[in-house]
């Protein structure tokens, strides 16, 4: 016979508490920057994404990508 770890009455108290943990700010995502090359395609027969036009140029960085970290006390750290 085997026991159960949580007994099935507080699995969904304790599904409520993961999932409040898991989708706290500090867990998500930041909000992304565009992209350098926009996903477009040179001719439109049954593509998703969209013509490819004369002002689609390349975006140029001046430097490396800047990534940021956030740590458990919300301070947020730059590597550059």
């Amino acid at each position: 016979m085997t026991r159960r770890r949580f007994p099935p009455e507080h699995a969904h108290h304790l599904r409520a508490v993961v999932m409040t943990d898991i989708t706290t700010h500090r867990n998500l995502n930041p909000p992304r920057r565009h992209r350098t090359y926009p996903r477009v395609v040179k001719r439109t027969r049954h593509a998703q994404y969209r013509a490819k036009r004369a002002t689609d140029t390349p975006t140029r960085h001046t430097g490396p990508p800047t990534i940021t970290l956030i740590d458990k006390h919300h301070n947020m750290i730059n590597l550059s």
